[in-house]
């Protein structure tokens, strides 16, 4: 869950699965996953029909933006447990964070000879980018859980997780929001 979910991609494509018995799947999880503050990529100067694209190498420590969510977020660090499995124990990263992950590929099964190896990143988690049409969008809370109902985010309570614990273990860095007021008209 962050204010501002940056990433970066080299290529994303859309593929067709066929069937091929030497194809290999391997899983492998991260060996490192760290969490830290980054601070703020400035936009590229790009004509007004392009998408706004980030200059990862233009960094500043102020946001761009007047709306940042606030609340308990995951510490600095390591945050190895929290992406270790696909359960309810989530890393709560805020406008500015970066999570760098590891991976030990010396741990994949020797490629074969002629064999092309691909690297997938699946992910499974929630974005909420504080947009005014989203619900609460100035806080991080309420947490989101897989099977909730999507139409009822916020007004479903979420149910005791064995995870849980992982939370209250790791979220322990209060993150002041920044939320834009409405002025008094006269």
């Amino acid at each position: 869950m962050t204010g501002a979910f940056e990433i970066h991609w080299d290529r994303i494509a859309l593929l067709e699965k066929q069937m091929n018995p030497a194809t290999r799947i391997s899983f492998l999880p991260p060996s490192k996953a760290e969490l830290s503050f980054r601070g703020f990529s400035a936009l590229e100067d790009l004509p007004p029909d392009w998408p706004l694209t980030p200059d990862y190498d233009r960094v500043s420590v102020d946001p761009y933006w007047t709306l940042i969510p606030g609340g308990w977020c995951t510490r600095y660090g390591d945050v190895s447990e929290l992406v270790a499995l696909r359960d309810e124990g989530l890393a709560l990263i805020n406008a500015g964070d970066a999570l760098r992950l590891g991976f030990a590929t010396n741990a994949l099964p020797a490629k074969p000879a002629g064999f092309v190896r691909n690297f997938f990143l699946y992910a499974d988690g929630w974005d909420k980018d504080s947009d005014f049409h989203v619900a609460a969008g100035t806080r991080v809370e309420p947490l989101p859980f897989h099977g909730m109902q999507d139409q009822l985010y916020g007004r479903e309570t979420r149910p005791a997780f064995p995870s849980d614990e992982l939370h209250r273990r790791y979220n322990t860095r209060w993150v002041e929001g920044r939320v834009l007021r409405q002025t008094a008209r006269r």
